[in-house]
């Protein structure tokens, strides 16, 4: 069964019965005087208006891998996303039929972009790229975008079909989320996609945790069906299925759990000629559709939203307009006939207006109640929208304690709480902006149900002060590791310069003292060389046989037995050999006593030398000790400077927590004055008021029948008689219609 034909015919057909009724209330305006045709008529029109403008809102929602712009590419049978756009899609798109746009000048996609301040700009398609994707160079597209509405030719969108393109279940914007989850709860139906290849995502179950109350309006398709072996389809289905069934964050219905599995490129493929594959170019068209099982899911679809619960509520509600339009006219007209046929006299007229003075006023009491539940759920609106801003400066304001709680030196303490404001800034304007569009998307969701033709816009060109806590560390509270090493340094220092002086005086000492033992040593030898010579003045006395050889004979005996009584011989060498002597000799002399002054001079200065060290080992002992007291002093005040830092950091986080949170109830109070002052919510308010007003036209009417029964009372019999078979033509003609209608109905 074609559905979706099924209920165009139908949809036409209600048309032709609003048609119908529009029509015979507009040959009927010359009663306009004596019934109220016109008010009916433009009410009717105001129901077919909005009857015609619902749209079954179909949402796409799956993660990057599951082929989603092809998917929706075979549902509108061409390839109208490109594949390159969808997986950085980075806010939501409404595509919507090319008849929905005004004024266009071709069926060419177009592309309007709606942004979070409220402005809009139509751009074509082939910029589209620029205005919903992540790479996008021109805009901060997660941001500054709200929505795109994207319209296009598709035979799939004619009868009010909406596709809602989503960026995925992983979000860049939590506000676009928060959109993607508003349009599953509101939408006809929904279309979550996995991909067969690797289904059954952590991520893809989290997302259904909060869409109980939409479960049954949940399609589940897994797409990619040519990428797996066929004789495995039905094990991978069914193992889905049961994770659907029992998975831990959202549980579905085993009757709710059915998987559709579908080809969404072999459709696409099938439907439009110019794609291009890498496989399949061989096959028929009729083939690829067959094997892409995806005409078996839109008929699925198709009767859901085309013959089901809410396509029947869809149609149900003209019907209900129409029989309240044609019975409307029809009490009117009876009750004008009967005023007719009477004689009443007017003291019965002023009766029957004293009934109507009293039906009037219960009526109005009727509306101060209707004003008191409608300014109520208004209200309710704007004070859940306050909750819910108040909530996200809550979360900005804990983000940034977090920061400030995760400071660990004093030192970047200034760096991070400027830093981490600026990106509160810009976090809090754009919480404000969105939470400003919210407030009117759900003022109008709310009060369209209630009211017809309401339109609240909430236009403001307002930016939120920024938010400073100054923090300034004061220097003389806290030290760098540097000054620290420093000072110790300087307290140290002295003390080095005296082992300093210590180890040159020292050194000096040791140089002394081994010049003194040297001079002392060469003292020794000359005494030693001074001996020697005498030693050899004695072997030349006494003329050893070696000294005869060389010098001659120097003494003789005077007997050869008297070896006492010697005898001087002349040589001359010998009296050369004793004046060099006694040269060497004076030498000597004049040496040793230069010796004995050194040696002197020496003492005296070893003497004068006030090293408190007799040796190095001693020095360097001590210059041990001097450096592990000064690493032990070093180590003390750094101990002491963190301590103190700590203080200071301890300090300064509690005057920025202090200030935090003066911050969110300052920023709490000026959005609630911001509302309180806002005109658009009084314009509002004042709408609601017109319409309770417009409402109120009972005693209105009253008052103008009892004026009209007044003047037929001079009407002649005639002319009565006239009016009399007019009505009943009329009376005829309406009931005609309204069996007519009842017989469809059935």
């Amino acid at each position: 069964m074609d559905y979706k034909q099924n209920f165009q015919e139908r949809k036409e057909e209600l048309n032709r019965y609003f048609v119908n009724a529009i029509e015979l209330g507009a040959s009927l305006q010359q009663y306009n005087e004596v019934v109220n045709i016109e008010q009916l008529v433009t009410t009717l029109q105001s129901h077919q208006k909005n009857w015609e403008d619902n749209r079954f809102e179909i949402v796409v929602v799956g993660e990057f891998s599951t082929g989603k712009s092809t998917f929706i590419n075979a549902l509108l049978q061409r390839e109208i996303l490109p594949s390159k756009v969808t997986p950085t899609t980075a806010t939501v798109n409404f595509i919507r039929s090319i008849d929905d746009l005004k004024d266009r000048e071709n069926d060419e996609p177009v592309a309007k972009v709606v942004y979070m301040a409220g402005n809009e700009v139509i751009v074509p398609y082939e910029q589209l790229a620029d205005y919903v994707t992540e790479m996008s160079q021109l805009e901060d597209v997660s941001k500054n975008i709200h929505h795109v509405d994207l319209y296009v030719d598709s035979p799939y969108l004619k009868n009010g079909v909406v596709i809602v393109d989503t960026p995925g279940l992983q979000a860049l914007n939590p506000a676009h989320e928060k959109i993607t989850r508003a349009q599953i709860k509101k939408s006809n139906a929904s279309i979550i996609l996995f991909n067969m290849e690797q289904q059954g995502k952590q991520t893809e179950f989290k997302f259904l945790q909060s869409l109980k109350e939409s479960i049954d309006r949940i399609f589940f398709v897994s797409n990619r069906l040519d990428a797996v072996p066929p004789e495995e389809v039905a094990e991978v289905i069914e193992q889905l299925e049961r994770t659907l069934v029992t998975n831990d964050y959202q549980t579905i219905p085993a009757a709710m759990a059915k998987v559709h599995p579908v080809s969404a490129l072999k459709a696409l493929k099938a439907r439009d000629q110019q794609v291009k594959t890498m496989h399949w170019e061989q096959s028929s068209a009729a083939q690829l559709l067959e094997e892409s099982r995806f005409e078996t899911f839109e008929q699925r679809l198709e009767q859901y939203l085309f013959e089901g619960e809410q396509a029947e509520d869809f149609l149900a509600a003209p019907y209900e307009k129409i029989e309240q339009f044609y019975t409307a006219l029809l009490q009117q007209f009876k009750e004008y006939q009967v005023h007719l046929e009477s004689n009443d006299n007017l003291e019965e007229i002023e009766q029957q207006f004293k009934r109507a003075q009293e039906e009037a006023e219960m009526r109005n009491m009727q509306l101060k109640q209707e004003i008191t539940r409608l300014k109520g759920t208004f209200n309710d609106v704007v004070r859940t929208n306050e909750k819910e801003y108040n909530a996200a400066i809550e979360q900005l304001v804990h983000d940034v304690k977090n920061d400030v709680e995760a400071i660990a030196i004093v030192e970047d303490f200034e760096d991070v709480v400027n830093s981490a404001m600026m990106d509160f800034n810009n976090y809090f304007q754009q919480v404000f902006d969105t939470k400003l569009q919210d407030l009117a998307m759900e003022i109008n969701d709310v009060m369209r149900k209630e009211i017809n033709d309401f339109e609240l816009k909430i236009e403001h060109d307002t930016t939120t002060k920024q938010h400073h806590i100054q923090v300034r560390t004061q220097a003389s509270h806290g030290k760098s590791y540097e000054d620290v090493v420093k000072e110790t340094e300087l307290k140290f220092a002295e003390r080095e310069a005296e082992l300093r002086e210590d180890a040159e005086q020292l050194r000096e000492k040791i140089r002394l003292e081994a010049e003194l033992q040297y001079m002392r040593q060469e003292k020794k030898d000359q005494e030693a060389s001074a001996k020697d010579d005498m030693r050899f003045q004695e072997l030349l006395i006494n003329s050893t046989p070696q000294t005869k050889e060389t010098y001659g004979t120097i003494k003789e005996r005077r007997f050869w037995f008297d070896k006492k009584g010697m005898v001087s011989e002349d040589n001359e060498n010998y009296d050369q050999l004793v004046r060099e002597k006694r040269n060497l000799k004076k030498e000597h002399e004049a040496q040793q006593a230069e010796l004995r002054h050194k040696e002197k001079e020496l003492v005296i200065a070893t003497g004068q030398n006030n090293s408190n060290y007799s040796n190095h080992e001693e020095l360097r002992e001590e210059r041990q000790e001097l450096r592990e007291q000064k690493n032990r002093e070093l180590m003390h005040r750094l101990n002491e400077q963190l301590k103190q830092s700590d203080r200071e950091l301890q300090q300064q986080r509690r005057k920025v927590m202090r200030e935090l949170t003066n911050i969110a109830t300052g920023a709490k109070r000026d959005y609630r004055a911001f509302l309180r002052g806002l005109d658009t919510l009084d314009i509002a308010q004042q709408k609601i008021d017109d319409y309770i007003q417009r409402q109120d036209r009972q005693l209105i009417e009253v008052q103008q029948r009892a004026l009209r029964l007044e003047q037929q009372k001079t009407n002649s019999e005639t002319e009565r008689a006239n009016i009399h078979t007019e009505i009943e033509n009329i009376s005829q003609k309406i009931e005609h219609e309204l069996t007519a209608l009842e017989l469809t109905r059935i």
